[in-house]
């Protein structure tokens, strides 16, 4: 049996969630095994040919399940293809000055994990719900004027997954 590939993820709000399942269904449509699991539930590697790690970001820091996951399995992630996406409002608009600073907060996975090198990273925009926020980060949010509505671009994430049926392996 052909192993899978796993697509780990840390959401907040459940938009990043929303991507990791896209993702792996782009991969199941193109004929690749696969799977979405948040990334605070794997316990083993084993069972996939190759990961793909997203992760949502809030005041410019990935998620802490995912921070964890890339600890608890970094000497099996730096022995097969690995991609990463970030699911960021800052890329609402998809600009290069925009897409740089969203590349800038996969920094510490680079300097952290640096025999892990990813095969690719996208970058998406996401959901903003200010029902689904604590307090705390609904108050930030308005005070900065962001709005809310849904800003995931299906097509990009399409288009990013397909790119990675044979960077995968």
């Amino acid at each position: 049996m052909e192993k899978k590939v796993l697509v780990a993820y840390g959401s907040w709000a459940g938009s990043t969630a929303e991507v990791a399942e896209a993702v792996a269904s782009a991969l199941e449509e193109a004929g690749v095994a696969a799977s979405a699991c948040p990334a605070n539930t794997v316990m083993d590697l084993s069972p996939y040919r190759a990961v793909i790690v997203g992760s949502a970001i809030h005041a410019a820091q990935l998620h802490g399940d995912v921070r964890t996951f890339m600890a608890m399995h970094e000497s099996a992630l730096s022995q097969m293809p690995v991609a990463y996406f970030v699911v960021c409002m800052t890329m609402k608009e998809d600009t290069e000055e925009n897409r740089k600073a969203v590349k800038g907060y996969l920094k510490i996975l680079h300097d952290t994990y640096p025999e892990i090198e990813p095969v690719a990273e996208g970058l998406f925009a996401g959901v903003m719900n200010f029902k689904k926020l604590s307090w705390i980060f609904r108050t930030m949010m308005k005070v900065m004027k962001l709005e809310e509505g849904d800003f995931r671009d299906s097509k990009a994430i399409r288009d990013w997954t397909a790119g990675l049926v044979d960077k995968l392996g």
